[in-house]
C-alpha cells in the first residue's frame, strides 16, 4: 500500500480526524461530505476529513479532488488498487493527525449527526475511546456480520 497519492488542504494541525474509506461512492460523496462538515463544525474544533480511495473504478477520485478544489478541509489518499475496506481503513488511521480519531462509512450507514455528541463525550468523560455500535446490522450476510465482529 506505499503507492498512494495525498491531497492535503489545511496546514493547521487537526485535534479532530474523521477517516472515511471510500468505494464506489461518487454519486453520493458529495452530499454526504456536507453532512460530516455541518455535524464536524458544531464541534468548534480544528478538524480534518481523511478519505482513503480503495481503488474505486467510478468517479469517486473526480469527486474528491473537485472537493478539494473548492476549498474545503480534506485530506484524502488514493490507494493504487481495491485493497479493502480493513486496508483502507488502517491506511487512514496510519495518515490521521487529529488527537481524536472518528471511522466512519462514507455510505451513509454511520450518521453524522451523532458527531457532536461524540466528541462532547470524548472531551468531558477523560475516555481515550468512544464507540458507537449499531443495534441492528441489517441485512448484511453472516460472513460480514462475522468479519465486522472480528474487525471491530
Amino acid at each position: 500500500m506505499d503507492e498512494s497519492q495525498e491531497i492535503r488542504t489545511d496546514p493547521r494541525p487537526p485535534v479532530l480526524s474523521i477517516v472515511m474509506p471510500v468505494f464506489r461512492e461518487g454519486a453520493q460523496l458529495a452530499s454526504f461530505l456536507s453532512a460530516v462538515r455541518s455535524a464536524t463544525e458544531q464541534c468548534n474544533l480544528p478538524h480534518e476529513l481523511l478519505l482513503v480511495d480503495d481503488g474505486s473504478p467510478d468517479d469517486t477520485w473526480l469527486v474528491i479532488e473537485a472537493e478539494v478544489t473548492n476549498g474545503r478541509l480534506l485530506r484524502a489518499l488514493r490507494l493504487t488498487r481495491n485493497f479493502g475496506k480493513e486496508s483502507a481503513l488502517c491506511a487512514g488511521l496510519e495518515h490521521a493527525q487529529g488527537d481524536a480519531v472518528i471511522v466512519m462509512d462514507a455510505d451513509g450507514q454511520h450518521p453524522p449527526s451523532l458527531i457532536p455528541d461524540m466528541v462532547s463525550l470524548w472531551q468531558t468523560s477523560g475516555a481515550d475511546i468512544v464507540e458507537a455500535v449499531k443495534r441492528k446490522r441489517g441485512r448484511e450476510s453472516l460472513s460480514s456480520k462475522f468479519g465486522a465482529q472480528l474487525f471491530y
